[in-house]
């Protein structure tokens, strides 16, 4: 799982999904017919559960990002 800098936006990756979860919405792309993540597919309702599933990678509570100094 990646998070970014601001604790807005979460990606899971699996060998066949990047999953992407941010405050306005989500994104799925198919890594092995979309390697270049063009074409969003979270928008067909045949993936909802494949989107479920890999939310459910993504911890409900936070850390809270180091910062260095």
């Amino acid at each position: 799982m990646t998070v970014n800098d601001w604790n807005t936006a979460y990606a899971v990756r699996t060998e066949k999904w990047t999953y992407i979860q941010r405050e306005d919405g989500e994104e799925l792309y198919d890594r092995h017919a979309d390697p270049h993540q063009w074409f969003n597919r979270a928008s067909d309702p045949a993936l909802r559960n494949v989107m479920d599933q890999l939310a459910k990678q993504i911890p409900s509570n936070q850390a809270k990002p180091f910062k260095q100094q």
